[in-house]
């Protein structure tokens, strides 16, 4: 006979054997979705391969407390976790991967091995001396900005070839426009470029005064070693007193007061008397510049540079000779003061030879940054054999962006 007893029992038991069946799919299910995810983590770890393995690499550490480690050699591993590479100085590093900034496969015709491994990244601070540059090219993108006690530099790579920039002064004149084309690449023996500095005074001097240079670079060597020679002509325009030029002539000029001015009031008062002369407000002073340049390697991030810059005459294509009579006022009816002027070509020497010699050193760390000092040794014979020499210290950071 059926009792309530037996029905709830009955009732009790399919309720445990539900709740057992849910216990165990849970169970299944749960296992099954770990073993699943580890198998896909396991696929994702042995599908990764580093490019980086087995190739010579520059690592650089993310900067603590202001500083950055270096460390050039060989990656034995990387796996994601960390990176193992064998520097020349200190053998082993294992470096946890949260750790590294960046890490830069190394052509290794761009090391120079010696007593250590030595590597200047291939970059825009490789194609600077102190002041003049190198036939190296740029890449595009890489441009960079120079600061130095002087002012500061902005350079941009247009492409792999041309770069342009601006230089100026901290009070921003005189201010002048730079250009090179590099026509070679590094796999040429012998790299040459071309190249350009044109400037004006600005608000300084009422603009008035320009000047440039133009030049052709021949370089030979490598990023880390080269040598440099530069051949070009400069010239210099200005309008400060003595330097305006006139017409060769006798003039005869008249003057209600006596002429104190000398060479340039006398030219002024004649044009303006005679407005057919041929005349020129501005002088302009040119000669030929060469240059000698080079960089050694002399450590991991350390290379001595040299730099010169010689002319040896800076002379004006022409200028004047004043030479003037002058008759007083002879009666009340002719009161003004008569000149008679005398107008010559001569030549002028200008600001006679020049020879600035600049050695100094580059400590370059990273590929955005730089570090550059120089002592310049400044010579100079006026027009009258005078000589004059003073150090000029020349200190540059350069930023790449």
């Amino acid at each position: 006979m059926i009792t309530y007893f037996s029905i709830f029992d009955n009732m009790k038991n399919v309720i445990h054997n539900y709740i057992f069946r849910i216990f165990i799919c849970t169970c299944l299910a749960f296992f099954c979705t770990k073993s699943n995810k580890t198998l896909a983590q396991t696929d994702i770890k042995l599908s990764y391969k580093s490019e980086f393995v087995g190739e010579m690499c520059r690592l650089q550490t993310i900067a603590k407390f202001g500083v950055s480690n270096q460390y050039i050699g060989s990656v034995l591993k990387d796996d994601g976790r960390e990176v193992a590479i064998v520097d020349e100085f200190l053998g082993l590093v294992i470096i946890p991967k949260h750790e590294v900034l960046s890490i830069v496969v190394i052509n290794k015709e761009e090391l120079t091995v010696g007593s250590g491994i030595s590597y200047v990244p291939k970059g825009a601070f490789t194609t600077r001396n102190v002041f003049t540059t190198n036939a190296f090219n740029i890449e595009k993108g890489k441009h960079y900005a120079m600061f130095n006690l002087i002012g500061p530099e902005f350079h941009l790579a247009i492409n792999d070839h041309l770069n342009v920039g601006v230089m100026t002064t901290w009070i921003a004149s005189p201010i002048a426009l730079v250009s090179k084309y590099s026509f070679t690449n590094d796999e040429s023996k012998v790299k040459f470029s071309i190249g350009g500095i044109i400037g004006n005074s600005f608000y300084i001097n009422q603009f008035s005064s320009n000047g440039g240079i133009g030049f052709a670079t021949l370089t030979f060597g490598n990023r880390q070693n080269n040598f440099s020679i530069s051949a070009g002509y400069g010239f210099y325009q200005n309008a400060y007193p003595f330097n305006k030029w006139i017409e060769p002539g006798t003039y005869t000029i008249e003057s209600d007061d006596f002429i104190y001015g000398g060479h340039d009031e006398f030219i002024d008062r004649i044009t303006d008397q005679n407005p057919d002369i041929e005349y020129s407000e501005n002088r302009t002073f040119g000669g030929v510049i060469i240059s000698a340049a080079g960089a050694i390697s002399v450590g991991r991030n350390t290379s001595l540079i040299f730099d010169s810059m010689i002319m040896p005459q800076l002379s004006s294509s022409k200028s004047s000779l004043i030479e003037y009579e002058y008759y007083a006022p002879s009666s009340p009816d002719n009161p003004n003061y008569i000149f008679q002027v005398t107008a010559t070509d001569t030549n002028d020497p200008g600001a006679g030879s020049l020879v600035v010699l600049m050695p100094g050193c580059r400590i370059q760390k990273t590929e955005k940054k730089a570090f550059q000092f120089s002592i310049a040794g400044v010579m100079a014979n006026d027009p009258n054999g005078v000589f004059t020499g003073f150090p000029l210290p020349l200190v540059s950071w350069f930023r790449g962006f």
